[in-house]
């Protein structure tokens, strides 16, 4: 299904479509988002004994992967605020019209390091929170329909 609509907004839009503004913004978020997900899941596991993540019970794993998904959407918030910034500017018609790299360099000069982080406190929250959520029912689906939890990397490595 996604290979296909690749594909239908390729031929309609032409190929350069994948690679313009939704890419740019959303690598930083979708990087910062599993990474630090992973991270924080790996952080709590390795600091219990061996057997005690068997015998959590289904709140407490609710409770790692919701606290593990909020920490995540903290990170893809600040990640992907600076993109988000130059690209509603760019949306309003703000720059210049040459390449897509010249328009967000001037676009970043006059709003400055803190200029192109403004309204993050909003975006935390609302990424916090849905990122969080989306985590914790991601393990809920996985329980109903795998009868476990997933393995983690922390158990796959020698």
């Amino acid at each position: 299904m996604l290979v296909f609509s690749l594909y239908s907004a390729s031929q309609f839009f032409g190929p350069a479509c994948l690679l313009k503004r939704q890419s740019t913004r959303q690598i930083p978020y979708a990087i910062g988002q599993f990474t630090i997900n992973e991270l924080c899941h790996e952080i709590i596991y390795r600091s219990m004994t061996p057997e005690t993540p068997q015998c959590l019970s289904p709140s407490a794993n609710f409770t790692i992967a919701l606290g593990s998904g909020i920490f995540a959407g903290f990170a893809a918030a600040i990640l992907s605020q600076p993109a988000d910034t130059l690209f509603s500017q760019i949306n309003k018609g703000h720059g210049p019209t040459r390449s897509m790299v010249h328009r967000l360099t001037v676009l970043a000069r006059p709003a400055g390091f803190s200029g192109l982080f403004a309204g993050l406190d909003p975006r935390i929250i609302m990424t916090a929170g849905t990122a969080g959520v989306r985590n914790s029912q991601g393990v809920s689906v996985e329980r109903v329909f795998c009868g476990c939890l997933g393995t983690t990397i922390a158990n796959e490595r020698k």
